[in-house]
């Protein structure tokens, strides 16, 4: 982030979902005892390099040493808790595209933070189950040889000699879909091209 007292504009990704990249944060100069779980804050800590970096987060709860924060796309928690001396502000409006919106702060915020996140964290998990039966079914029906016996796309074959030994591109449409090397009998597919073409086969061609 940039160093402005009052603006500054926002980048990385513990708060996506919340805030983009781009984003212009407009912050206010309040007490820490001011500052309510659910208001997200700016403050400052030492990474690793032992230099001061600013970081935008949601206040989670105050405990005597510090406030407990946690960015809204973030799994976990901050290990260190917040100090007076390391807050710099409190987030209240966000500038995009030409115009201003207020940031949810309190319990408010809170809750839809917690709602957000929760529902981030279903559609990975399902976007990872989809893909996962994704490729098992794509390697079903690769492994079926249905495709073969109803998609024949014609396939081109040129011989080129190259400083590495022999190699073969098959191409379709003037587009390579797949390369072997004789030498050591490495092949590539492009996909969906792999449910037709396959090591074993390219004598067929």
């Amino acid at each position: 982030m940039r160093t402005n007292p009052n603006k500054r504009l926002y980048k990385g990704r513990s708060m996506k979902g919340t805030f983009k990249f781009g984003d212009r944060l407009i912050s206010e100069s309040i007490p820490m005892q001011n500052i309510k779980p659910g208001d997200v804050i700016i403050y400052r800590r030492r990474n690793h390099e032992k230099n001061y970096e600013e970081l935008v987060h949601r206040v989670i709860s105050s405990l005597p040493e510090g406030m407990i924060v946690q960015g809204d796309n973030n799994p976990y928690i901050d290990k260190t808790p917040v100090t007076d001396r390391h807050l710099l502000g409190k987030v209240v409006y966000v500038e995009r595209n030409g115009k201003r919106f207020p940031v949810q702060s309190g319990l408010i915020g809170l809750v839809r933070a917690r709602i957000s996140h929760g529902l981030g964290r279903v559609r990975r998990r399902m976007w990872t189950l989809i893909l996962r039966m994704g490729r098992s079914l794509y390697g079903r029906l690769r492994r079926s040889g249905l495709p073969g016996r109803l998609w024949r796309p014609p396939i081109d074959k040129i011989l080129l000699r190259t400083k590495d030994g022999p190699l073969v591109k098959y191409l379709h449409q003037n587009r390579t879909v797949a390369l072997y090397f004789p030498s050591n009998g490495r092949f590539l597919c492009r996909k969906p091209y792999d449910l037709v073409l396959s090591k074993d086969k390219l004598t067929l061609l």
